[in-house]
């Protein structure tokens, strides 16, 4: 930004529209910005004093010909934009030559909205923000953000925003607050009084007691060893905890990185940890047998060579899908052998060696806890998996047996034939079954299930319908 720049910021009484407004103002910036109600259109008149007529609603599209009138059809310099739709593409169109257009919003950008190509022609700039990846993947930005922050808290540029501040018995009642869209500034929840004479001894007063939500975190320094991590899932599951902090593994598999696939994963895994220092990742493929006891007592020595064991996820499977009266006795037992072996092996020797797991998971099934047709060697394969957790958490060590539904772009149940025949369950995404399993993996249950049930689906589907026809009936009509 440059002195004298013009600029229209979006949601000027939020946080970050105040905040942009003392920047623009340190600048001698000629400013307009959007509000949403005739009070924040006030409060900038007087905490700001910004011109009324350079203050627009945001609730239509009319500020783009306020704007354009205002500076003779040339437009602003900058758009600090969070709109979305409609008012995106009003945004857009105030930009000047050669001027920036920076979106801060996250929506347009999900739903890979379409934008016009033209207006490049006149030299704009469309500047995307996404301050997690800045943080995650910009060396030394960080730092040069707070650089640039304590620098500009004492020339008058940075200060303190309007704020709404609620007790911490009250947190409630602060995001209900906050979805109303009423407030100015910041929503603070206040946790604890201040200390008021700052000269004295620091005395911190005790924190109130508050309900928590635990989030899924995994040790960069330890090992993570996924039985049948080669697998569909376990290709996912590897993404998903490096990205949760975990940096070391050992997949196992009886015949190694054969797919095409399964090599294009683990070398897009390898280069990200070259172009950025934070992912450098190490991962170890193992053929060891542990559905032998010695075997897996070389597994587990294999990955204490890469740091101390964090967690065993074990999903290795077979699956003979088959009506009992025609399985065979080989059949049945290598089903079993393959899900209660190696789980069975890890936890003996885990208890042995006095290794206290951080996670110590088994990826069973719904058909364990509701039964499925030509499956019932693998539902009694992952309920002796299900007691031996149910016996680690009677020992205070952590357990845990995730009963999955029906999986459908992944897995064992995508990659053959294998029709799922659960009456009333519909098969889930992978992205919705490693959105929930941050909350599964905090759970103090030995067994847990993540099911998504055709009533579910027909009850909100019915909603919507019911919905459709009251807005026709009383509202349609007229």
């Amino acid at each position: 930004m440059e002195t004298d720049e013009s600029i229209l910021i979006h949601s000027g009484a939020g946080g970050v529209g105040q905040a942009a407004i003392r920047v623009c103002q340190f600048y001698d910036c000629d400013i307009f910005v959007t509000v949403g109600t005739e009070e924040k259109k006030k409060f900038l008149m007087t905490e700001y004093n910004i011109p009324e007529n350079r203050i627009f609603s945001s609730r239509d599209i009319q500020f783009k010909y306020r704007i354009k009138s205002l500076t003779k059809g040339k437009g602003v310099n900058l758009v600090l934009n969070s709109l979305t739709g409609e008012k995106l593409e009003a945004s857009y169109e105030c930009v000047a030559d050669c001027g920036r257009f920076v979106e801060i919003g996250k929506y347009d950008l999900q739903m890979n909205k379409q934008l016009g190509m033209f207006s490049f022609l006149r030299d704009i700039s469309f500047i995307g923000v996404s301050v997690d990846r800045k943080l995650y993947f910009e060396e030394g930005f960080i730092d040069r953000f707070y650089d640039w922050m304590h620098k500009n808290s004492n020339n008058g540029m940075i200060k303190p925003i309007n704020r709404t501040v609620f007790k911490a018995e009250d947190a409630e009642k602060a995001f209900r607050y906050m979805t109303t869209g009423k407030h100015m500034g910041k929503i603070v929840i206040k946790t604890r009084d201040e200390e008021s004479d700052k000269t004295a001894i620091r005395v911190i007063n005790t924190a109130n007691t508050l309900k928590v939500t635990s989030k899924t975190y995994f040790d960069p320094n330890k090992t993570y060893i996924i039985t049948g991590g080669l697998g569909g899932f376990g290709m996912e599951l590897v993404h998903w905890m490096l990205f949760l902090g975990a940096r070391k593994f050992v997949l196992t598999s009886r015949f190694g990185a054969k797919q095409d696939y399964q090599k294009y994963v683990l070398n897009r895994i390898a280069s990200m940890g070259e172009n950025f220092k934070m992912f450098e990742t190490e991962i170890v493929i193992s053929t060891h047998d542990s559905n032998t006891l010695e075997g897996s007592r070389q597994l587990l020595a294999e990955a204490s060579k890469l740091g101390p064991i964090g967690g065993v996820f074990h999903l290795a499977l077979v699956l003979n899908d088959c009506l009992i009266e025609n399985q065979t006795y080989d059949k049945f037992q290598e089903t079993i052998d393959s899900k209660t072996r190696t789980f069975q092996n890890m936890d003996k020797i885990t208890r042995e060696l006095s290794i206290n797991l951080d996670y110590f998971v088994v990826f069973s099934s719904v058909s364990c806890g509701k039964g499925n047709a030509g499956q019932s060697n693998y539902g009694f394969a992952n309920s002796v998996c299900e007691r031996i957790c149910e016996s680690r958490r009677r020992d205070g060590l952590h357990g845990l047996a995730i009963q999955w539904g029906p999986i459908g772009d992944v897995g064992v149940l995508a990659e053959t034939d294998v029709v799922s025949s659960l009456a009333g369950i519909v098969k889930q995404r992978i992205n919705s079954c490693l959105d929930i399993l941050d909350k599964l993996l905090q759970s103090r249950e030995a067994i847990v299930s993540c099911v998504v049930s055709l009533y579910q689906i027909f009850f909100r589907t019915s909603i919507i319908l019911d919905f459709n026809s009251i807005y026709y009936q009383f509202i349609g009509k007229s």
